[in-house]
């Protein structure tokens, strides 16, 4: 019987408490945000508007929700993840996710009580390295796909990639701080660390 893979236990539970950080940030400043009419997502002709306060405190839960899900899965498909050589992209993506979530909600709660942080100049430079690590799975399922499964992940990847790029751009075009040009080498640095071929053994 072959041995399983052992489990990053400590990268779950990191990614556990970043996901679930935001949560309680936003619940201890819930009093604090506005309530009143300033976010809307429009979709399918209909306009659904929320609080501020609400709409911050469903983007926390949701984090939370992402955070758990994704441990669930890492565990269950661990060997599997391994053996592919995708695990390290898989938290990567998700660790992404939730920093970018994170620091949303950081831009939300900080705004609101005076915080001198701008968190909002970083989550552009987070979002385009989810879109990067996304790409980098894609090209990494895309290589041990069949011809079929190689279309769909190779133009997937073309996306990200143009995505991150396109984020990147327009955050040094129109933001242009040195925060945010901080976030823009963090972020090409752990893609290029992340872009290094994965052991399974």
């Amino acid at each position: 019987m072959a041995a399983r893979t052992p489990q990053p236990v400590s990268a779950y539970l990191v990614l556990l408490i970043l996901g679930f950080l935001p949560l309680i940030l936003v619940a201890l400043f819930y009093d604090d945000l506005p309530h009143r009419f300033v976010v809307q997502w429009s979709g399918a002709g209909l306009s659904i508007t929320g609080t501020r306060a609400k709409s911050a405190l469903t983007i926390a839960i949701a984090c939370a929700a992402i955070a758990l899900f994704a441990v669930v899965v890492a565990v269950v498909q661990n060997d599997a993840f391994k053996a592919s050589g995708i695990r390290r992209l898989f938290l990567a993506l998700n660790f992404a996710q939730i920093v970018t979530i994170g620091l949303t909600c950081v831009m939300l709660v900080g705004e609101a009580v005076g915080c001198p942080f701008r968190a909002r100049e970083v989550v552009p430079p987070s979002a385009a390295l989810l879109l990067l690590i996304a790409a980098l799975l894609c090209l990494r399922l895309y290589a041990g796909a069949a011809a079929g499964g190689r279309i769909v992940f190779g133009a997937a990847a073309l996306i990200f990639l143009a995505a991150a790029a396109a984020i990147m751009a327009l955050t040094a075009a129109f933001i242009a701080t040195p925060l945010s040009w901080l976030g823009i080498g963090v972020a090409l640095l752990a893609g290029l660390l992340l872009a290094l071929p994965e052991s399974s053994s």
